[in-house]
């Protein structure tokens, strides 16, 4: 089922495919080889590898690679994110 962006809300659980922007802040519960392209966010040129675990305490949620935000893009694979 596909929900506009609007209408998401804390919890929602969100399928991110190859090819598809990022419409809100979402945390990662699983990923496959999931790539997101973020540099207006975070800086980095290169697309990065995120994955489900939880980043230490004392990383920036910036630095954090189980968090995505909203106007990234994801590059490779897909995720399931809350």
């Amino acid at each position: 089922m596909e929900v506009p962006s609007g209408q998401l809300v804390v919890g929602d659980l969100v399928v991110i495919r190859c090819g598809q922007r990022i419409y809100a802040d979402v945390r990662v519960l699983a990923a496959n080889g999931l790539k997101i392209e973020a540099s207006a966010i975070t800086g980095d040129p290169r697309p990065i590898d995120y994955t489900p675990e939880v980043a230490a305490s004392h990383v920036s949620v910036f630095d954090a690679h189980n968090v995505a935000f909203k106007g990234s893009y994801c590059t490779g694979t897909n995720g399931i994110n809350d």
